[in-house]
């Protein structure tokens, strides 16, 4: 149902068919609840008279030329009322606000009311149209020069988003706090930017979180920018210096950057007992956990949990492992089972099944099948343990298919002693029936070393195990065969000793994706039959954040699971890496438990054979399993 507002003219000299001179009738939609009009000079699209913004109902008068074009615009309730709490926030009064002034020119920016839901168009010579959503042009209201959206490192304001506001200069990214807001302008600062000093730039903030550019700016707007993103794009040609294109990234929420679906799944029963916060993400962090294994066996995801203990670095005594099969699809449990303690590591096994590494507390490190219900069919004694604990811990667990062969890797943790360093019973070589065929030695590495990691990967020149060491900042790459295991040399990745290395992802057969952390982390390149091995470091311009789980997230993309390096922080962020353009995308939301507890780091990653991303957490008996949006 249509309703009817009156608008009265103070000077009006032309005659409007079946209306006054001094009157004009228009049907109103019934979802416009604010009216407002005004009188434009055609050729300058100057106001030369307008009313106040209104409830509808009012009757709008206005002084009106016999030249000027008249414009009646109707606004819908929900955008008016964004306005008056923005206002609010800012301290304003907005009804105080609204009444004292009226509407200016139109402006494709700057200062704009919300976009009018209806219009009507009355030319001079008394043609009226109605005019469609979206073409009647943006008004001003000068009202609005001093409002704008919140700064974005207001604490608190954007809990769930790493940050709200990143700056991309000629298609690289700044560093943190390249770009600020002061009230409602934008400062920029370019010895962030790596670019040399430039001059200023008069951009502004809107009230609705637009980015526009001052009267009289040497920039002008581009196009739009990432997916999921508000994303301002301007080309500025400052006469002193090159010009710069600019893109001013905005996450409006995490909802409208929602790249992942998540789900989860308690697997572990009871309260975990309380760790304390920590700075830094440690070997520890990492290794020792409640959830130390998962490996997907046909249409389920195992998991080996500790739910009174956490296994790794060391096994507690005693330290009782349960096996947690969870429905690949829907994410139920549906089967238990109960494992020797400490199983830390999870291989498949070609015959059906699954192979697991464990310790027997202090005494030693063995090796079992199991098989596809969790039961144990046969295990095989590895070595002793050293009569120092701890020394030596299960660092890996990997199957070669080229080789039908597995491989365990026993390493020395931070703590350890130079014998056991040298020791020829780290690398062991056994077959599918857990008969140990070969044993090797590390390669030389120092006193004191921490490998904290031993994956597969496949390079030009065969199988390799990639062995991250922490105390050093270094990877290694073991060359596998049939009858021996041969020693390598490291592969320093330049990161230097206030460095710890700890997630690695093979990109290809050429490339290897790993994750520093201290007190600068990186994403980093290794190329492993290159000379010049180490690609250029990509830091998380967002927030001094470091990766604990790196994973495939579409063509040429990686999922970051990151953490803000913060005294007592334990978030957990996801972030996007490109790694063609090596750099991390703008827009990283907040991962939540179910139950609203912090999780801790990411340690566990899974990725399944449909692609989904499978997550364990050093403080959570929650498994958490990612996979993109539909919306994306």
């Amino acid at each position: 149902m249509t309703r009817r507002v009156r608008l009265g003219f103070g000077l009006a000299t032309v005659l409007v068919a079946c209306e006054s001179a001094s009157s004009l009738d228009a049907d109103v939609p019934p979802a416009v609840a604010w009216l407002a009009a005004a009188a434009v000079v055609p050729d300058t699209n100057e106001v030369s008279s307008s009313t106040i913004l209104q409830p509808a109902g009012a009757k709008l008068a206005l002084s009106r030329l016999e030249t000027n074009d008249l414009w009646i615009l109707g606004f819908e309730a929900e955008p008016i009322d964004r306005l008056r709490s923005v206002v609010e926030a800012m301290g304003s009064d907005f009804e105080q606000l609204r009444s004292a002034a009226p509407l200016a020119s139109p402006d494709a920016c700057i200062e704009q009311l919300p976009a009018p839901s209806w219009g009507r168009f009355i030319g001079p010579l008394g043609a009226s149209r109605e005019v469609p959503r979206g073409e009647v042009p943006p008004f001003r209201a000068p009202w609005l020069s001093g409002v704008c959206a919140p700064e974005p490192d207001v604490p608190g304001r954007d809990a769930d988003m790493l940050s709200p506001l990143s700056l991309e200069v000629n298609g690289k990214f700044c560093g943190r706090d390249a770009l600020s807001q002061t009230g409602c302008d934008l400062e920029f600062r370019w010895e962030r930017c790596n670019i040399g000093a430039q001059p200023p730039l008069d951009l502004r903030r809107e009230w609705d979180d637009r980015v526009c550019v001052v009267r009289e700016s040497e920039c002008v707007p581009m196009e739009k920018g990432e997916l999921g993103l508000r994303s301002a794009g301007f080309r500025c040609e400052p006469s002193s210096s090159s010009p710069l294109e600019l893109r001013i990234h905005r996450p409006k929420s995490p909802e409208d950057v929602s790249f992942v679906r998540a789900e989860h799944v308690r697997v572990i029963d009871g309260a975990l007992p309380e760790l304390p916060p920590t700075d830094w993400i440690t070997p520890d962090l990492l290794q020792r956990n409640h959830l130390s294994a998962m490996l997907e066996l046909d249409t389920r995801v195992v998991v080996s949990t500790h739910p009174s203990e956490r296994c790794g670095l060391v096994c507690p005594e005693p330290a009782v492992t349960q096996l947690v099969f969870v429905d690949r699809d829907s994410m139920e449990i549906v089967r238990t089972a109960t494992a020797p303690p400490c199983l830390t590591r999870l291989a498949p096994h070609p015959e059906g099944g699954f192979v697991g590494a464990f310790q027997r507390e202090h005494t030693s490190f063995d090796v079992a099948r199991f098989d596809d219900g969790g039961r144990v069919v046969a295990t095989t004694h590895l070595m002793d343990a050293p009569a120092e604990p701890p020394a030596l811990w299960i660092a890996g667990l990997e199957y070669l298919p080229e080789l039908d062969r597995y491989v365990v890797i026993l390493a020395p943790n931070n703590r350890a002693v130079r014998e056991i360093v040298h020791s020829d019973n780290h690398i062991l070589l056994f077959d599918r029936e857990l008969a140990v065929v070969s044993r090797g030695g590390l390669p030389f590495l120092g006193d004191r070393v921490a490998i904290t990691s031993a994956t597969r990967v496949s390079t030009p020149s065969g199988d390799r195990l990639l062995l991250e060491e922490d105390a050093g900042g270094r990877y290694l790459l073991t060359d596998l065969e049939v009858t021996e295991i041969q020693r390598s040399a490291g592969l320093p990745v330049g990161v230097g000793l206030s460095r710890r290395t700890h997630a690695v992802l093979q990109l290809d057969d050429e490339r290897l994706l790993f994750a520093a952390g201290g007190d600068l982390p990186v994403l980093g390149e290794v190329f492993p039959s290159s000379e010049n091995n180490v690609r250029l470091l990509a830091h998380q311009f967002e927030a001094l954040a470091e990766s604990s789980v790196l994973a495939p997230f579409g063509p040429d993309v990686v999922l970051a699971v990151v953490r803000p390096q913060a005294s007592g922080a334990e978030a957990i962020y996801l972030s996007r890496f490109d790694t063609r353009a090596f750099r991390f995308l703008p827009g990283s939301p907040r991962l939540r438990m179910p139950d609203g507890s912090d999780p801790g780091a990411a340690t566990r990653s899974l990725v399944d054979s449909k692609g989904r991303i499978w997550l364990g957490f050093a403080r959570s008996p929650f498994l958490t399993r990612l996979e993109p949006s539909a919306a994306d």
